[in-house]
């Protein structure tokens, strides 16, 4: 949470608190270099206390293409004159997951320039409506009840 307690021994301090309640203080300085070490400690005492830990495989994340090197295709269009945004950055955010305006913002950086979206939001939201197959009007900005169009 951004606190972090420096210990008066100043070194790292490992030490359960419950059952499966591990803190880990003193990390402040080398506590980047030092956190795979550290973590591989309390997994070995959260495993000690019983608790079953799955090593999951780590999925590598696709590249997020730029479509803007092909002007000329529809899906080279740029939508957001401010930030380059094209057309097919905008479907691949939604493709990707993002289901809010807010999401395809982040995701793409549409809208987020100097005209803030006044040029480009009424694009954003049909794109991303034809790419859900939705009504424009079920479109929110961030969650229920933000509705962009009512």
């Amino acid at each position: 949470a951004g606190i972090r307690p420096i210990p008066p021994q100043n070194d790292f301090v490992l030490e359960r608190s419950g059952e499966r309640i591990i803190h880990v203080l003193g990390t402040e300085s080398p506590g980047f270099t030092a956190s795979p070490a550290l973590s591989e400690l309390v997994i070995k005492m959260l495993t000690e206390s019983g608790l079953r830990v799955e090593e999951k495989p780590v999925s590598k994340r696709r590249r997020f293409e730029r479509a803007r090197d092909d002007p000329k295709s529809a899906r080279g269009r740029v939508i957001c004159f401010c930030n380059l945004v094209t057309e097919d950055e905008i479907r691949e955010a939604v493709r990707r997951g993002s289901k809010t305006l807010k999401g395809v913002f982040y995701r793409t950086g549409a809208c987020m320039g100097t005209c803030q979206g006044s040029r480009c939001l009424a694009d954003v939201l049909e794109i991303v409506a034809d790419e859900l197959k939705v009504n424009p009007r079920s479109i929110k900005f961030d969650g229920d009840g933000s509705w962009i169009v009512t």
